[in-house]
């Protein structure tokens, strides 16, 4: 069923650019990693998950290191955290 309503499109780009902004933080905390918003984008379609998992995804994250200033790519980034 189609609505004759206009529906707001902005909201949804909203949510999703909060949580690209959240995974940026939360590798730049716990993993001292800047990581661009293409990278957060590709965790969030990734590792994001509507439902609580019994143990949090990881995946290999390369940005740049925020001690050196040199790319890093660590072991594995658990992100469960940041998207919650």
């Amino acid at each position: 069923m189609t609505s004759a309503l206009p529906t707001p499109s902005f909201a949804c780009a909203v949510a999703g650019d909060e949580m690209d902004e959240a995974i940026m933080d939360f590798v730049k905390q716990k993993c001292s990693l800047i990581i661009g918003k293409r990278m957060a984008q590709k965790i969030k379609a990734s590792l994001s998950s509507a439902k609580t998992l019994e143990s949090p995804l990881s995946m290999e994250v390369r940005g740049k290191d925020t001690i050196e200033g040199l790319p890093k790519t660590p072991a594995s980034v658990k992100t469960g955290p940041a998207l919650m």
